[in-house]
Parts: C-alpha cells; sequence; structure tokens
C-alpha cells in the first residue's frame, strides 16, 4: 500500500534516467515496480529465514538461552546434539561466537552475554511469528 501511495507521489523518473530508459506505458511501468517489490520482499524474508532459523549459531544461542542463568556445559551442547567425542562444527561456532561476543566461557560452561540474549530473544520470537523451528 506504501508502495503504491509514493508511486504516485514521486516523479515518473526521478530526474535520473534519460527519455530512452523510460518506459512510455505506465501500467508496464507499474507492473514491473511491483515485480521489484515483491522480488525485494521475498529476498528479505529468505534472507531473515537464513540468519535466524536456518542458522546452526541461532541454535545454539537458543538453547542457551533456554539454560537461562546456570548456562551449558560443552558436552551438554554436544549430548543435545547427539555428538560423541567432540565435534569440530560445534568447537568452532563456540570459538566465533564468544569472539563476536554473543557468549562467554564461565568456569566450564557457557552463557549469552547481552549481545547473545537480544540475538537469541529476537530469533525466537520471529520463530514464534513464523511458527518455525530453529536451525542447528
Amino acid at each position: 500500500m506504501l508502495y503504491g501511495i509514493l508511486y504516485w507521489l514521486t516523479p515518473a523518473h526521478l530526474y535520473i534516467y534519460s527519455p530512452l530508459y523510460l518506459e512510455p506505458n505506465t501500467s508496464i511501468d507499474s507492473v514491473n515496480g511491483f515485480l521489484w517489490l515483491t522480488l525485494l520482499f521475498h529476498l528479505f524474508w529468505d534472507g531473515m529465514y537464513m540468519f535466524f532459523f536456518a542458522g546452526f549459531s541461532t541454535g545454539l544461542l537458543a538453547r542457551l538461552f533456554d539454560a537461562k542463568e546456570q548456562g551449558l556445559s560443552r558436552d551438554e551442547l554436544l549430548d543435545y546434539y547427539k555428538v560423541q567425542g567432540g565435534n569440530m562444527l560445534i568447537r568452532s561456532r563456540m570459538i566465533n561466537l564468544e569472539r563476536g561476543r554473543y557468549l562467554c566461557r564461565v568456569n566450564s560452561s557457557y552463557e549469552l552475554t547481552p549481545k547473545g540474549v537480544f540475538f537469541a530473544r529476537a530469533a525466537l520470537f520471529l520463530k514464534k511469528i513464523f511458527y518455525l523451528e530453529l536451525g542447528g
């Protein structure tokens, strides 16, 4: 709706295109604009899904958020993902999440930092909106 209102309020060419590049038929131009809007909308939500739902790190942050203040040890995370003997993927993700200051190690367990809590809450909120499961 906002796109439709702005379409009629803005000039036809925004004074940046030469007349050669303008579409003389406004109906075709409107359909073309709507197509681009749809594609950008789809791209945005694909990116949201990829970053917040399909990401392994998001799953780790959500598990740690559910654990609250007691945190989870590395072994508990490995048990959750049913990995035995250690896993390079989990180890490397934990190191990257520590470097990014999403979580920190306290004694033998991992806990979320305020930045990690923010992103975990955002992912859980979006999960509720779309009724999807988190990745990982």
